[in-house]
This record gives C-alpha cells, structure tokens and sequence, in this order.
C-alpha cells in the first residue's frame, strides 16, 4: 500500500493521502484526470503524488532496479527467505552505490532491534513506558502451537518476533525507505522530519526544486508548512525575507543530503511528459544520534500521538547504547 495524493501536498493542508495498492496508485499517475472520479478532489489541479514506504525486504530489490546493471549483476540475490541473506545483500550494495556514511542504517536496526534473547538486560536502564502507546505489544493467541517464537499483534495482524520483524516495524513506521513519484507540480511544504533524522535524496528520473534551511533559521520559518518557499507571501510572513536558505534544482543521476533538524520542501518541475522519481533513506550518525534518541523517546513515552509498538520500544535502548558507542566519542 501507498500514499497516494492526488492533489499533491504542496501545503500543510493537502496531507490527505489516499492509501492504495501501487499497482493501481502508478496508473492513476500516468494517466492523469482519468480514474479521479473516486474522490472528492478537482481533477485540474496539478501535482499527484505519491509516497511508497519500501519495507526492508523490499529495498535491495528497488536499489538494485534503480541502479546501472553493469556495476550492480555480480550481486548475488541469495536465498531471499533468509532475513541474513538480505542483509547481506543490501550491504553489498551500500557498499557500491553510496557515501559509507550513509551506509549500514538497516545493519544497526538488525544488531539492536532483531535479537529478543537479549531484551531483558537490555529494558533495565529504560526510563520510560514501553508500553505507554496507542499500540501495545500484545501478546497474541497462546493457545497456537508454540513454535520457538513469541507472537504479537501489530496492525491488527499477529507476526512472529523473527530476527527481521522489530527492524522492519522501525522501518515501516518512520517510513525509513521512501520511493517518490510525482507530476510536475508536486512537491512537498517546508518541514522538519519528525524524529530528526538526516536523510539522502536520489534523483532516478525527471527534475526537483529543493529549498534548505539550517536549524538555525527557524525563528523565521513559521512552523511546519508555514511559509510557501517557492512562492512565499511577505505580507504574511514577513520574518521569512531575513531566511538564510539554499535553493537548487537536481536532476537525473543528482544526489541530495541534508542534516538532522533542516527545514525542508520540494517542487517537482521539468517537462510535464517527464514524472519525477527519486529514492530516499533516512539516516542516524554522528551529528544527530542524541537528537533522534530523544525523538523516538518521546514517541515512546506520547499515549495521544505514538504510533511506536511497545515491543519496538522495549528494544530502542540497545539502539541507543550501540548509537553512543559508535558515535559517542567523535562528539564529546
């Protein structure tokens, strides 16, 4: 399933998405006003867009689609019933296609997140309630067969705490792994993420207007989607004219990284026949590791807004003592 905009989400008020399978989310893209009947909506506004939140398993398949064949077919598939032998494979191709450190963002979620034998020591320095969120890590049917795995629900479907399911849950609900794909038109509002990650952006196709602002120019951004960047109205914001911003366009093949805690948005532009597509990864490292452990801290411990399983919070901590370990010193 992905979210699907069909007006696009140029400003704080068009986060509506439609949640469709991206079977039928990518034509309604290409085919424009056609289909639109469905909704509510005018069908001569620009811009649809779409958001697809690649699970884990699913991200070596979309790199390796996305990338030059020529230097991505000596990476071996593997057997890809083996949580293992995906790691493997995404390893080898962050290894190939990326900055090191932007690598290795799934390799820590598996270290930290993927192993339950370790969770009892790992919950004694917790110092909030694993279990204070709107999904609790509920233990599913104990009359089942036991078959060496605890069972929990999570979106009202009872998994197995495999050595992938607590990772991907991450994944899943941060939407670590992002495919975009949208008209000329679409775009993004001005906005932090959430939990004060970095990210990195590839251009796969079509162009992208950026417009970035450093942390320290937020007293002048007026909140999450205050100010339209592209097309902003001083009258209305005019604190926004003292902004020291970047602003540039990328194209096919172009990469963008922006830092933990800088506003950004974007504006899908270029030949209109020409749809624009671009992979993301959201990213923990040295400049923001302390800053993202709050965020999910606070995610934990947030009853009215979580969307964190309580079994995913149980395991943060491991993360965030493996975080200051490989990060720790490089800061203090």
């Amino acid at each position: 399933t992905v979210e699907w905009f069909p007006q696009g989400i140029s400003a704080l008020t068009d986060f509506q998405p439609q949640l469709w399978p991206l079977e039928r989310a990518i034509p309604q893209l290409k085919d424009g006003p056609m289909g639109y009947q469905d909704f509510n909506v005018d069908a001569s506004e620009p811009g649809s867009y779409i958001h697809w939140t690649v699970g884990a398993e699913t991200w070596p398949d979309v790199l390796r689609a996305f990338s030059d064949a020529r230097l991505t077919s000596n990476i071996s598939v593997g057997v890809r019933t083996k949580h293992e032998s995906m790691l493997r494979e995404l390893e080898a191709f962050e290894a190939l296609l990326l900055p090191k450190p932007w690598t290795g963002q799934y390799s820590w979620m598996a270290k930290c997140l993927g192993d339950a034998e370790e969770e009892g020591s790992a919950n004694d320095n917790t110092d909030f309630d694993a279990n204070a969120n709107a999904t609790d890590a509920t233990e599913a049917d104990e009359a089942d067969e036991y078959d060496g795995y605890d069972k929990y629900v999570w979106k009202g479907e009872v998994y197995r705490d495999t050595a992938d399911f607590v990772p991907s849950m991450l994944v899943d609900t941060t939407r670590w792994f992002v495919v975009y794909a949208g008209e000329v038109g679409g775009g993004m509002f001005n906005h932090i993420d959430r939990h004060r990650t970095s990210a990195w952006q590839a251009q796969v196709s079509g162009q992208k207007r950026w417009h970035l602002c450093p942390p320290e120019q937020t007293p002048l951004m007026y909140g999450r989607g205050g100010v339209d960047v592209f097309a902003p109205d001083y009258e209305q914001t005019p604190l926004f004219l003292q902004a020291n911003c970047f602003e540039g366009v990328v194209s096919q093949g172009d990469m963008v990284y922006y830092p933990g805690q800088w506003w950004h948005a974007t504006q899908n532009i270029g030949a209109v026949e020409v749809p624009s597509l671009s992979l993301s990864s959201l990213i923990v490292d040295q400049g923001n590791f302390r800053d993202v452990r709050d965020a999910f801290e606070h995610d934990c411990s947030d009853v009215t807004d979580s969307k964190f399983h309580g079994l995913l919070c149980s395991r943060l901590p491991r993360c965030f003592g493996l975080w200051e370990g490989q990060f720790g010193n490089a800061v203090s």
